[in-house]
């Protein structure tokens, strides 16, 4: 069994804006990553995890989290 965390990905999982957010990773590049990682067998800890999305992942082992969650959640 593997992990599949994704980063915030173009969508309209929550509405038009995150389709159209630039932050937000395309959908066609996520897949694409995906996908080579699994054909790679590239997972360590049981996790696919894409490049864009590793400083969100080790955010709070890295003691970024503080910064990482007030970038991702503006006021």
């Amino acid at each position: 069994m593997l992990e599949l965390a994704p980063p915030y990905v173009q969508t309209a999982l929550t509405g038009a804006q995150q389709a159209n957010d630039a932050r937000a990773m395309p959908l066609a590049a996520y897949i694409a990553e995906v996908m080579q990682l699994l054909e790679l067998r590239v997972h360590p800890r049981d996790e696919v995890l894409v490049e864009r999305d590793r400083a969100r992942r080790w955010a709070e082992r890295d003691g970024r989290y503080e910064a990482t969650f007030a970038a991702m959640n503006p006021s």
